[in-house]
């Protein structure tokens, strides 16, 4: 997320995800294939890959607080940055990484959970956000944006984005990639 303004835009978050899967894939070269599953309408938006996962250390280290020493990590991933969309209406984080699922949740701005518990299902993630009001229209991702925005980031195949395969892509229940 570049700024604050952006957590009531569902195509820039799409992007910024987006981007952040790309980067999380190509940091496993020998991955050879992989599904990005995105969901969304005018209050909710969720976005599930099987990249590698967050560790929930590292969850745990961002947004727990140190007893007697300041957060060394403040960011959750070096993939993505997921901090500024805390304060939509609620953010659920489903890291699924090693036989683990860390579970955050922020409703308001405000933590509210934060769980871990054993879980079989693929490594990476899955975001869940909701809007106490509908966005308007413009704002709304359809298959088109998601389209386009795989488009700019994969077909061209430069680096950073550089994948041996293309991913599969579900948008509201349709393959569309």
């Amino acid at each position: 997320m570049k700024n604050n303004l952006n957590i009531t835009s569902q195509k820039q978050i799409l992007y910024d995800l987006l981007e952040s899967t790309c980067l999380d894939y190509c940091a496993t070269p020998e991955k050879q294939e992989g599904d990005i599953v995105i969901g969304a309408n005018k209050t909710t938006f969720s976005l599930r890959n099987d990249g590698m996962g967050i560790l929930s250390g590292s969850i745990a280290r961002a947004v727990l607080p140190a007893e007697d020493t300041p957060l060394q990590n403040p960011e959750i991933s070096k993939y993505y940055e997921l901090e500024p969309l805390f304060c939509v209406y609620v953010f659920e984080l489903y890291a699924f990484r090693q036989g683990e699922c860390a579970l955050l949740r922020y409703e308001k701005g405000e933590r509210k959970l934060f769980s871990v518990y054993p879980d079989s299902a693929q490594d990476g993630i899955l975001v869940h956000l909701e809007w106490d009001t509908a966005l308007i229209e413009e704002r709304i991702i359809t298959k088109e944006d998601v389209t386009a925005v795989l488009r700019r980031l994969l077909v061209g195949n430069t680096p950073p984005y550089r994948l041996s395969w293309k991913p599969k892509v579900w948008f509201n229940g349709k393959l569309i990639w």
